[in-house]
């Protein structure tokens, strides 16, 4: 009888841990040998492509830029409860030079001295951002200008530097990381 009970027991707790399991569980673990099934088959595909080289096709640079002028923003107490900091402010123009209407492009601008070196970044979107008179869409040959923004940081000399450089010492790039077009597709640097 004590066996017969306890028997019970362990068939009720497995069987109540099965019902316990929800959907969205399952579904998640579903999602997760998906995944794993995808990376399986990138790394048989990556081995077949090593096998056959492959051409690597070169992206053409979405944009040009023109970098207007630099400025200093130190926040003032009133904006404290919504900006993060001072900044640095370059006021950049951003031509689309892509075949097709662009609704926006993503990327890194950095500054770098002279040298070579790294003084500081920032990821931006360039795009109209609901401009409803002249569309949302960065036609061909359409220029942009955009406020870049970086967080400055007394405590660090590489942005201190950059504060009081001229323009015309700092050598500003930008890096495409996603250009996304009118039509949804998306092209990936």
């Amino acid at each position: 009888m004590k066996k017969t009970a306890g028997l019970l027991t362990v068939i009720l707790l497995i069987s109540f841990n099965l019902k316990a399991e929800t959907l969205e569980e399952r579904l998640k673990k579903l999602e997760e040998k998906i995944i794993q099934l995808e990376k399986r088959i990138q790394i048989l595909e990556g081995k077949k492509n090593l096998e056959q080289p492959k051409e690597k096709k070169v992206l053409k640079q979405p944009v040009s830029f023109k970098v207007l002028s630099k400025e200093f923003h130190q926040i003032n107490m009133k904006e404290r409860l919504w900006e993060k900091g001072d900044k640095i402010i370059l006021r950049m123009e951003f031509k689309n030079l892509l075949d097709k209407p662009v609704r926006n492009i993503k990327g890194k601008v950095y500054i770098h001295d002279k040298s070579g070196k790294k003084l500081m970044e920032t990821t931006i979107k360039i795009n109209k951002a609901l401009n409803f008179i002249t569309g949302m869409n960065i036609n061909p040959e359409e220029v942009v200008r955009i406020k870049v923004s970086f967080l400055y940081n007394e405590n660090n000399p590489n942005h201190r530097y950059v504060k009081r450089a001229d323009l015309k010492d700092l050598v500003i790039t930008f890096k495409p990381i996603e250009v996304l077009f009118e039509d949804e597709t998306t092209i990936h640097y």
